[in-house]
């Protein structure tokens, strides 16, 4: 395992310096991202209760994901 991790982490390409120069999209994605709800709770978390386990999995709900995806595609395209 220490030997893929190495191997992965030494041809992962460095994050750059400087963050992303301000769009209205990258603005746009920045907003998105900081209200991004945690497992605390809110309208856009979710969760899944396994039956067995009895472990929580949280996630985002539909409505949230949406949006950030948005914000993700206008940044790209």
């Amino acid at each position: 395992m220490r030997a893929a991790l190495t191997t992965f982490a030494s041809k992962y390409p460095l994050r750059p310096d400087n963050p992303l120069s301000s769009s209205p999209s990258v603005d746009k994605l920045r907003e998105v991202l900081g209200r991004a709800p945690g497992a605390a709770g809110g309208k856009d978390v979710e969760y899944w209760t396994d039956g067995l386990s009895g472990e929580i999995t949280y996630y985002w709900s539909d409505r949230y994901t949406e949006q950030l995806f948005q914000a993700l595609v206008d940044v790209i395209m």
